[in-house]
């Protein structure tokens, strides 16, 4: 199994206060900067997901089934992991490669793991606000419609409203699991262990968080309105910024004289 902390500096260790200041320019700056050092190999990457995410689609089209296409998703949902990776090196040594892009290979499983966990929240919340927007008032007009056949306008800007709020309560939550993934890879965590590690991390500077969260949304949108082809550039942005915001915030070169137990000091904060 790959360890970071054998081939580059040492980040065996979380020793971060709680008021460390959120730098939300600096992390952006230093994304931009992060990319600029490997766009090749990091636009490579993003292009084998991109490329795996439109033959899932076409599968689908085929074979639709929801179950199968959750399950391709978060199979190919470790490859954009790569990015991060990608962005280690960059960070670390200036430059990274193409096939550095593919190094998460051994913590394919954790990964896909906290893929299913991100699609399970969002079902979760997704129908709990639908079944509570029934409840509270909608229950009647799909009676009605399904007695009828027919909608109202009501109804509709009703689902869209529930829907919406579905999406931001959704993104409230899955904000608080960001830099799972980054536990998982940097601190060779399991699933459950990288959730709390990124739960404990996040609480200490949510707001902030939510704003990478936020204009991660932003930066993959604009790329899709550029013809779906600055999606391409969008992914690389949006993982080298939630790097340099780990990078920042989680990691450090270790002190010989310290302890290395980096669990159980993320567990005391």
């Amino acid at each position: 199994m790959i360890r970071f902390d054998r081939i580059g500096p040492s980040v065996s260790k979380l020793a971060r206060a709680t008021d460390v200041p959120f730098r939300f320019g600096r992390y952006i700056e230093r994304g931009f900067e992060i990319f600029s050092k490997a766009p090749g190999g990091m636009v490579g990457v993003a292009a084998v997901y991109v490329g795996a995410s439109f033959v899932i689609a076409l599968l689908n089209s085929i074979f639709p089934l929801p179950g199968l296409q959750i399950v391709l998703s978060a199979a190919i949902y470790p490859i954009l992991s790569g990015l991060t990776i990608q962005a280690y090196y960059a960070s670390t040594r200036g430059r990274a490669s193409f096939e550095r892009g593919f190094d998460f290979t051994p913590y394919f499983g954790r990964l896909m793991g906290l893929a299913f966990v991100d699609v399970a929240i969002t079902v979760i919340v997704f129908v709990g606000v639908f079944l509570g927007g029934l409840l509270l008032g909608f229950a009647g007009d799909f009676t009605n419609v399904i007695e009828s056949g027919t909608s109202s306008i009501g109804l509709v800007y009703g689902i869209i409203g529930i829907l919406l709020v579905a999406l931001l309560l959704a993104s409230l939550v899955r904000c608080l699991f960001y830099f799972s993934t980054h536990f998982v890879m940097f601190y060779n965590m399991d699933v459950m262990e990288s959730l709390k590690a990124s739960y404990r991390l996040t609480v200490q500077h949510y707001w902030g968080v939510l704003g990478l969260s936020v204009l991660s949304v932003v930066i993959g949108v604009l790329g899709m309105l550029a013809c779906y082809v600055g999606v391409l550039a969008a992914y690389p942005v949006i993982y080298a910024i939630g790097y340099a915001a780990f990078e920042y915030l989680a990691l450090f070169d270790k002190n010989e004289n310290e302890s290395d137990d980096v669990i159980q000091h993320l567990l005391d904060l």
